[in-house]
């Protein structure tokens, strides 16, 4: 995988899962890439969508993150 500040979803492999996680409240879940391709394209970087991520928790906004886990291959 290219770096981070390069990457785009279409860069990211089925087998990495895409969690959005919050330091404010410290929730994390996980965000289908499916659904992010669908509201931002394929070609959209990681770095632009993850100033516009908010918790769904405590509303917070802006220090949000991505954090990226390779999930079991079958």
């Amino acid at each position: 995988m290219r770096p981070a500040a390069d990457c785009t979803l279409d860069d990211i492999p089925e087998w990495v899962a895409i969690f959005g996680a919050c330091p404010a409240c410290e929730r994390g879940e996980q965000i289908y890439k499916s659904r992010l391709v669908r509201r931002f394209g394929k070609g959209a970087l990681l770095v632009q969508i993850e100033k516009k991520l908010r918790c769904t928790k405590c509303g917070g906004c802006g220090a949000n993150r991505f954090a990226l886990k390779k999930i079991p291959r079958d």
